[in-house]
C-alpha cells in the first residue's frame, strides 16, 4: 500500500485508542470521585443517627433522674409529717406549728393528697426516729443535722463518711447547737416589714425584716408560726411559708480553697433519704 494510506491508517488507529483510554480515564476518575463523596458523608450520616439518638436518651436519662429526685422528696416530706405529728402530739396542724409548716411544704411540692392524708394519720411501713448529728464542713463551718430514720447506725456512718471524706469531721451531740438559735419564720410576699409589723408583734412575733424579693419574713419562737400566720392571714397578708429553723447566731466566710468541698458537702448531705434538714453557718 502507498506509504500516505500505510500513515493515514495509523493514525485513525491511534485516535480510536487514544479516545478508548481517555473514556476509560474519565470514568475511572468519576468512580473516584463518587468514592470520596461517599467517604466524606458518611461521617456526618452516622453523626446526625446518633445524635438524634444521644438526644432522646439524654432526655429519658434526666425525666428518670428527676422522677427519682422527686419520689425521695416524697419519701421525705411524708417522714417530717409522720415526725411532726409525733413530735407535735396533735394532727391537727392549728395546734401543731411543726406540722402546719411541714405540710406547706408538702402541698407546695405537689405531694398528693391521699399521700398526705396517710401520713398524718401515721400510717407507714417502717418505725422511724428523729436524730440529730452535729460537726463541722470543710473549712471549720458549723453543721447541724436533723434525720428521720429507722437505723441509727445507718445513718451516722454516712454522715460521718460524707464529712470526713471532704475534710470535715462528725462531732458530739451539743459540740456546735450553742452556735444556732432554734426559730419560727414567716415569709409574707408583696409586703414590706412596716405594713406587717403591727400585726405580727400583736400575733408575738419577735422581729420583722425585709427580705431581697420584695417581701418581709417575720420571725417568732417555734411555738408561735401557726398563730402568726393566722394573724396576718386573716388581716390579708398572703403568707409564701411557714418554717421552723436553726438560724446561726453568727456567720463565718467558707475559704476560698474549700469552697468546692463545701458544696459538695451540702450538695451530698441534701441528696440523703434519711436527712431532713441541715443547718449551717456559712456566709454564702
Amino acid at each position: 500500500a502507498p506509504l500516505g494510506l500505510r500513515w493515514r491508517g495509523l493514525s485513525v488507529l491511534a485516535v480510536a485508542q487514544a479516545k478508548f483510554f481517555t473514556m476509560r480515564i474519565l470514568r475511572l476518575v468519576k468512580a473516584c470521585r463518587a468514592v470520596s463523596r461517599c467517604q466524606a458523608a458518611q461521617p456526618i450520616y452516622v453523626a446526625r443517627r446518633y445524635a438524634g439518638h444521644s438526644k432522646w436518651a439524654n432526655i429519658r436519662h434526666k425525666k428518670a433522674a428527676e422522677d427519682v429526685k422527686k419520689s425521695a422528696l416524697f419519701a421525705k416530706l411524708g417522714q417530717e409529717i409522720r415526725t411532726a405529728v409525733r413530735v407535735g402530739d396533735s394532727r391537727d396542724p392549728t395546734q401543731n406549728a411543726r406540722l402546719a409548716s411541714v405540710l406547706d411544704k408538702a402541698k407546695k411540692a405537689g405531694l398528693p393528697k391521699d399521700v398526705i392524708a396517710r401520713a398524718v394519720e401515721g400510717k407507714s411501713d417502717t418505725n422511724l426516729e428523729t436524730v440529730f448529728y452535729e460537726g463541722f464542713a470543710p473549712g471549720g463551718i458549723a453543721v447541724r443535722i436533723e434525720a428521720r430514720t429507722d437505723s441509727r447506725n445507718r445513718t451516722a456512718a454516712r454522715v460521718r463518711h460524707i464529712l470526713s471524706k471532704h475534710g470535715g469531721e462528725l462531732g458530739a451531740l451539743g459540740s456546735v447547737t450553742w452556735l444556732f438559735d432554734r426559730r419560727g419564720v414567716v415569709d409574707v410576699a408583696d409586703a414590706n416589714s412596716a405594713a406587717v409589723l403591727d400585726v405580727a408583734a400583736e400575733a408575738g412575733a419577735e422581729d420583722v425584716v425585709d427580705d431581697d424579693d420584695g417581701g418581709a419574713r417575720v420571725y417568732c419562737p417555734p411555738d408561735e408560726v401557726a398563730q402568726v400566720r393566722h394573724a396576718l392571714e386573716d388581716s390579708g397578708f398572703l403568707v409564701a411559708d411557714t418554717v421552723i429553723l436553726y438560724e446561726p447566731r453568727e456567720l463565718i466566710e467558707v475559704p476560698e480553697d474549700k469552697l468546692d468541698s463545701f458544696d459538695t458537702v451540702m450538695e451530698l448531705l441534701s441528696e440523703e433519704e434519711d436527712i431532713a434538714y441541715v443547718a449551717h453557718n456559712a456566709a454564702l
